[in-house]
């Protein structure tokens, strides 16, 4: 997804669509350049299902609104066509928590927002898991060998992929909606020259999209406009 710290998002992406300058993207852009993605480089017409979580499953929703050609089946698991006020709160519960820190600086961070994100994460872990899982000690299984080893190197690891870009999309869901015009910005962002990032946090390059087979493949321009 746009902004999720591997496709381009505000940390790494050059001047001038870096950091807070980095366009508002909604989950119909993302399917839109994913849909071009898959049909105009890896030449594929129709897809036997398509499935997602969370985040992934408002886009399998999307996909299947606006190309039923060519998606059949769907089986989106834990998300919905539309984010619900309840969903709205507990993403601004995530959001405040990253923005508190004084190295946030409104969006033009010089330095990674480390206990921001770490505040996030932990605001993160009392919904992102269930009772069950907590109860269970199922994060053993994923070699912690405590709740906080689980909660400090893992998710404290995993969340500063999340953007606040990515949260406004979350936030913005809904299926039934009627068509947007996407950002501006993120049209010229697809047609600008690829150069390095001024971003002192992660200094990556060009304007990509994280493909399905887990590679990461710069895009056509047009495919992610």
């Amino acid at each position: 997804m746009l902004g999720n710290g591997l496709s381009s998002s505000p940390s790494n992406t050059p001047p001038p669509y870096d950091r807070a300058r980095f366009p508002h993207v909604t989950v119909l852009d993302n399917v839109d350049a994913r849909h071009r993605l898959v049909t105009e480089r890896f030449g594929i017409e129709r897809l036997v299902a398509v499935t997602g979580w969370s985040m992934g499953a408002g886009q399998t929703h999307q996909r299947a609104v606006s190309y039923p050609e060519m998606v059949p089946r769907i089986l989106p698991f834990c998300g919905s066509a539309r984010t619900s006020p309840h969903n709205v709160v507990v993403l601004e519960g995530v959001k405040a928590a990253l923005t508190a820190d004084a190295a946030w600086n409104h969006g033009w961070y010089e330095t990674r927002p480390t206990r921001g994100l770490r505040a996030a994460a932990r605001v993160y872990a009392g919904w992102g898991f269930s009772q069950a899982f907590y109860r269970d000690r199922a994060y053993s299984e994923l070699g912690q060998s405590s709740l906080e080893d689980f909660l400090v190197p893992v998710l404290g690891g995993l969340f500063p992929r999340r953007s606040r870009r990515q949260q406004f999309a979350h936030e913005a869901l809904d299926v039934g909606a009627r068509r947007h015009r996407p950002d501006p910005g993120l049209r010229r962002l697809a047609r600008a020259r690829p150069g390095p990032s001024s971003c002192p946090a992660r200094r990556t390059s060009t304007f990509r999209q994280r493909t399905t087979s887990g590679r990461r493949d710069t895009c056509r321009a047009r495919s992610c406009a």
